[in-house]
């Protein structure tokens, strides 16, 4: 009920996948044998994968950016589109039936709907965060984090389920807003480390994800759950959902590296800034307290946004408009300047030095530059919100 990282249109791609549709529109009929959606849900029976074919990811904002794509689409369409409403709606679903008693999500599931309800309260209570007694300093090789906000899952999802609200105005959609806040409220680790984590098990305890994913807090999500936070709060004005941000900004800003930066991971008890390096011959993650040779395929340092989201956070506290943000602190105007004198001829922005992979794989980085969707995406930002403010009312 959900989406994948990629979709096939050829018959052969798609003969391999359990869609909903056929390529003519028609639906076609689940694939999951009964005995399969029997019970209740819960990251213990999707995370054996036993339908692989079948499964929904809503790892790197996924499933949420298609279904906040077709929301829009479908308010410009009023509803016309019977396929596109259809899609939403039924993508709101499983959404709904796939969290947890405590409101939050594991990263994917495989199967739904389950005829049993949701996952068991007795098997994922709700809690608060807590750290456990101990735990692996080397990659332990098990996925038992059912919650995670890596790569800002909670955050994209309360985000997603806003908007349906704001769209639809149907109650029910806020409520699911609402209680992901609730996770996001109990996720905060106790003092003197009142940051988020990435991931953690049915005891609320952080735990690690990949072989780079350690035990710790991460400055990267919890920014984004501040944020999220906020936004919650101006849709509720629900004051618990502001509460956590100034003791987790303080935290932060006693975090910070020398040079204004946030490491990604902090170690639990110590705070200690975490990192990872490539193992012998290349291969392999091991963790370390040093920065100068950092294993190339992840950000284990973060640009600190700790000034725009108090900024955020006093203007919402006022119940004045949002600040308008630029990635680089520089006025709106003079980065819209920077911005269209940075584009080339054919309109495109080169960002020269940029890598990107050969057809055999490999990371190259060409002479003439790359074009880099993050960067277009940026610039489209705030050109939009220039834009939005030299025609506001």
């Amino acid at each position: 009920m959900g989406w994948y990282y990629s979709g096939h249109f050829d018959a052969k791609g798609r003969s391999g996948a359990s869609y909903r549709r056929a390529p003519d529109g028609s639906l076609l009929p689940d694939p999951t044998p009964e005995s399969e959606r029997t019970g209740k849900g819960g990251w213990s029976v999707w995370k054996t994968r036993r339908y692989e074919n079948n499964l929904s990811t809503l790892d790197d904002n996924v499933t949420q950016s298609a279904l906040s794509f077709l929301i829009r689409l479908d308010a410009v369409e009023k509803g016309a589109n019977e396929m596109v409403h259809d899609a939403v709606v039924q993508g709101l679903l499983s959404l709904m039936g796939t969290q947890a008693p405590n409101g939050g999500w594991a990263t994917s599931y495989d199967r739904f709907p389950f005829p049993g309800g949701p996952p068991d309260a007795a098997l994922y209570p709700v809690l608060k965060a807590s750290w456990p007694k101990d735990w692996p300093r080397t990659w332990p090789k098990d996925f038992t984090g059912c919650y995670v906000t890596n790569d800002h899952l909670q955050s994209t999802i309360l985000s997603t389920f806003l908007l349906a609200w704001k769209s639809y105005q149907e109650p029910r959609y806020l409520e699911v807003a609402k209680q992901a806040g609730a996770f996001l409220l109990d996720a905060q680790l106790p003092e003197p480390q009142p940051g988020w984590a990435q991931q953690y098990d049915a005891a609320m305890h952080p735990v690690w994800g990949r072989a780079f994913e350690c035990t710790a807090i991460t400055s990267h999500e919890s920014q984004s759950t501040m944020r999220v936070l906020i936004d919650l709060y101006r849709a509720t004005q629900d004051d618990r959902y502001l509460e956590p941000i100034p003791r987790a900004v303080t935290y932060f800003r006693k975090s910070l590296l020398p040079d204004g930066h946030l490491s990604r991971f902090y170690e639990p008890r110590t705070n200690r800034p975490v990192y990872f390096t490539r193992g012998p011959g290349g291969k392999g993650h091991v963790l370390t307290y040093e920065n100068d040779k950092l294993a190339s395929n992840y950000g284990f340092i973060r640009d600190s946004e700790l000034d725009q989201i108090e900024a955020s956070y006093r203007a919402a506290k006022a119940n004045a408009p949002a600040p308008v943000e630029t990635p680089t602190g520089l006025a709106l105007d003079e980065l819209v300047r920077v911005i269209l004198a940075g584009q080339d001829p054919s309109g495109a922005w080169i960002t020269v030095g940029g890598t990107m992979r050969d057809a055999s794989g490999k990371k190259t980085t060409p002479a003439g530059g790359v074009l880099e969707s993050e960067v277009f995406i940026d610039h489209v930002k705030t050109l939009t919100n220039w834009l939005k403010g030299k025609h506001a009312p």
